[in-house]
């Protein structure tokens, strides 16, 4: 039933304009049928050889109607999306990215007047680069400086994770409707950007599960707050699992180790529906882990599109302070990280 379901909702993006310009064209439409607006009429007579052309006003009231509320909801729909543009961010956090903001990844009739912001572009592997950026996009992001109307935002991004997570905590309250894009880069022709699907085509459910232990991920979860330890971690394999001597061995022990029972593998969570599924779950491990503890460490392998809804998830009276590390695959090792501590960087 899923696979039906987001195949139509397929077929429907892709066929389908903005709703109210399609109802008013078919007003407009309808409205000319009815002869709304009149039209030539053409006479011959063959004997005499008569002619006679003369306009036939074709008064018909409903079609006048029809024509007249059809161009009243173009020109509203018209003065909302000027005034009322979509926002587009795009970061550029790591090497050989497209410098050119993705807009072919919005809907057709959202491009209109559509608001392109270009976040910094940066090396997100450098621990200062990544925090001068987050303090220069707080200022940008928060204060609405380009888009003070916009209520809907896209957001496409690729980095570290402490970088996408950061990006996704300060678009977490500035936006009513926030649209996380993805980037497939095994797309043909080349990487392309496209926006999360919103249902899982998979009909098994998605959830966490532990590894390295026979146990519940509750029990493991009231282990770790029954130990001694001031802080915990919590590490998430996704698209590769995380390598757990990587971890600081203060930590190692400390540490809810989970993946997703999808797999892990790359662009298992492809979909809205499968991400807010695991976000839920994980929200709940780290309130639950921080609230026995000072710190929160995570130590995350995923897809950009998830490192930045986990932070659009970050709740500041819930979650508590998090460390963010960076995995450097060059050295294989946890070279760097960030703590965050409700909106703030403190270390």
């Amino acid at each position: 039933m899923k696979t039906i379901m987001n195949f139509i909702l397929k077929i429907f993006e892709l066929l389908k304009s903005d709703p109210e310009i399609a109802m008013s064209k078919y007003l407009i439409g309808a409205g000319l049928v009815s002869n709304g607006i009149g039209g030539i009429v053409y006479y011959y007579q063959d004997n005499s050889t008569q002619h006679m052309l003369s306009y036939s006003s074709g008064f018909d009231i409903t079609g006048y109607i029809l024509i007249f509320i059809g161009l009243m909801i173009l020109i509203r729909r018209y003065l909302i999306m000027k005034n009322n543009a979509v926002t587009l961010a795009y970061g550029i956090g790591m090497e050989n990215m497209d410098i050119h903001i993705p807009i072919q990844a919005v809907p057709k009739y959202e491009r209109f007047d559509c608001i392109p912001i270009d976040l910094a572009t940066i090396n997100s592997y450098e621990r200062d680069k990544v925090i001068e950026n987050y303090n220069f996009n707080k200022i940008l992001i928060e204060q609405r400086i380009q888009n003070k109307h916009s209520k809907k935002v896209y957001i496409g991004a690729l980095g570290s994770f402490p970088y996408l997570f950061l990006l996704g905590t300060l678009f977490r309250n500035a936006y009513s409707n926030i649209v996380i894009l993805d980037y497939d880069r095994h797309a043909q022709g080349g990487g392309k950007w496209y926006k999360l699907p919103s249902m899982n085509e998979s009909n098994l459910k998605i959830c966490h599960e532990l590894m390295y232990s026979e146990m519940s991920i509750e029990d493991k979860i009231n282990e770790l707050n029954n130990s001694s330890s001031d802080e915990v971690g919590i590490a998430l394999s996704y698209t590769f699992t995380v390598n757990k001597e990587a971890i600081p061995s203060q930590l190692q022990s400390n540490t809810l180790y989970l993946k997703n029972s999808l797999g892990i593998g790359h662009d298992k969570l492809t979909n809205e529906e499968a991400q807010k599924a695991l976000l839920n779950e994980l929200s709940v491990y780290i309130a639950t882990l921080w609230y026995q503890h000072k710190k929160v460490h995570l130590f995350v392998s995923a897809q950009s599109s998830m490192y930045i809804n986990m932070g659009k998830s970050y709740m500041n009276n819930a979650h508590g302070v998090l460390v963010l590390h960076n995995y450097d695959n060059a050295s294989k090792t946890y070279n760097w990280c960030i703590e965050f501590d409700k909106g703030n960087i403190t270390h």
